[in-house]
């Protein structure tokens, strides 16, 4: 049988009207046709795991579901399943942390008091991101996925009127999977460089730029599915 693929953007946590569709079509060929297709997403999001399980108990997505995300695959996640328990807070240990009022964030300070850092947290307690500051300014932030590990760490670089973004995506081993790096101005990031690398620190593709990184992640699902049906809405 052929394999089937529904490309979305995102299972964002505010569900837009492809999104929906994408996920009420999958349900129908499920339902009647006994096919379960393979959602496919293209964007970065740490909270796709959680987002798809809220999905499925309300009833608005497959279960099961096969779901395939770009950056899943080249960080090799794709197989860890979403808990709800991925509370991470022993990687404040070394902080003294404060509570920030009326809200569940921290902010966090080093021995000698300074305050060197602030922590996102989601509703249940596990962290979103942590800021790190040196000067007042915000020079890292680690991003952590709703599974418990962390996914991303960005770099940032004051240069004149812009700032320069070093972004790397890591597996749940803590090896780098892909680099980034972006320009930002006026609040708008340009990419100019994207690089894949195995797990032996090995550089094996560079893109210039997101749609060249997905063309990619395309041709990989191709391969070995030449068959397969991509099912693909378009606003």
């Amino acid at each position: 049988m052929k394999k089937i693929f529904f490309m979305i953007l995102d299972i964002a946590q505010d569900m837009s009207g492809l999104e929906y569709s994408a996920l009420t079509r999958a349900k129908l060929f499920q339902h009647h046709l006994g096919v379960l297709p393979i959602l496919v997403t293209t964007f970065y999001n740490p909270s796709l795991h959680k987002n798809k399980k809220l999905r499925q108990e309300k009833n608005r997505a497959p279960n099961p579901m096969v779901l395939l995300g770009m950056y899943d695959y080249f960080q090799d996640s794709s197989d860890i399943e979403y808990t709800g328990n991925g509370l991470n807070s022993d990687i404040l240990t070394e902080f003294n942390s404060v509570p920030v009022p009326d809200s569940i964030d921290l902010r966090l300070y080093n021995a000698k008091g300074e305050f060197v850092a602030y922590c996102k947290r989601h509703d249940d307690l596990s962290i979103s991101y942590i800021n790190y500051l040196q000067n007042g300014r915000v020079f890292r932030r680690e991003t952590y996925d709703v599974r418990g590990f962390l996914s991303k760490v960005d770099l940032i670089f004051k240069q004149e009127d812009h700032e320069l973004v070093h972004e790397s995506f890591l597996r749940p081993n803590g090896t780098v999977a892909i680099t980034k790096e972006c320009k930002v101005v006026s609040g708008l990031s340009t990419i100019q460089l994207i690089n894949l690398i195995d797990l032996q620190g090995r550089l094996t593709h560079t893109f210039n730029n997101e749609q060249e990184f997905v063309n990619h992640w395309l041709e990989v699902l191709v391969m070995p599915n030449t068959d397969a049906v991509f099912v693909i809405l378009v606003q």
